[in-house]
């Protein structure tokens, strides 16, 4: 199976609020643009359950996406997400185009695993908390590094005890998963 995450998209001739309300409604898509690269910005809207399906994968908020618009490839990284607040609808995408030279700021979201059988909340009865989502990894050098970089998105809260702190530069990075 491939890691690969490819959009298809429409040019969207509409813009302000009240169209890309009806973009939203009517046709079922999400109002997008795509900028950066020394490019014209592509006002864009791409398919409301293709976005939604490509939101479950950790990589699409991570990796260079493809988007299809009509029938040329644009190699993109996502930029912003808008969602309601209320109901987590998604409003609105960003993407920025990339090419093999560009340099970025890339951020990973972060998921904790094993907090159930964390030592610290199962056997001294701790609460654990949790200060961050995601880890910004600032001016990564470029873009081919960064596809094939595995970035930590899982840590293992398995050995914290009470009263213990981790902090970001004691996550060790591996394809699969990290601990602190």
């Amino acid at each position: 199976m491939s890691n690969e995450i490819i959009l298809n998209a429409d040019a969207r001739l509409r813009t302000g609020t009240n169209k890309n309300r009806e973009i939203r409604r009517e046709d079922s898509m999400v109002p997008a643009v795509i900028y950066g690269n020394n490019e014209d910005t592509k006002n864009i809207k791409v398919p409301l359950n293709e976005i939604t399906k490509a939101c479950e994968s950790e990589l699409f908020y991570t990796q260079v996406l493809k988007i299809i618009l009509d029938g040329n490839e644009e190699k993109v990284v996502l930029k912003e997400l808008q969602r309601e607040p209320e109901k987590g609808k998604l409003l609105h995408a960003d993407f920025q185009r990339v090419s093999s030279k560009t340099k970025l700021k890339v951020t990973v979201p972060v998921k904790f695993i094993n907090e159930e059988e964390c030592h610290g909340v199962k056997m001294e009865g701790g609460v654990l908390t949790k200060a961050i989502r995601e880890i910004e990894i600032p001016k990564y050098s470029t873009i081919s590094r960064l596809s094939s970089f595995g970035f930590p998105s899982e840590i293992s809260c398995f050995n914290s005890a009470v009263g213990s702190t981790s902090r970001n530069r004691s996550v060790t990075t591996s394809s699969s998963s990290s601990s602190i």
